[in-house]
């Protein structure tokens, strides 16, 4: 459960920034955590 909160903040933070910025992160990288931490959360 520790977890869970900082990793919500960063993804709102993430969600945040592509809006204001009108493009997704496009590195595969960032995606990829992304994507592992949403599957193991």
């Amino acid at each position: 459960m520790a977890l869970v909160t900082p990793w919500s903040v960063s993804l709102a933070l993430i969600d945040a920034y592509s809006v204001f910025i009108k493009c997704l992160p496009r590195q595969p990288r960032v995606l990829l955590i992304i994507i592992v931490g949403d599957w193991v959360y």
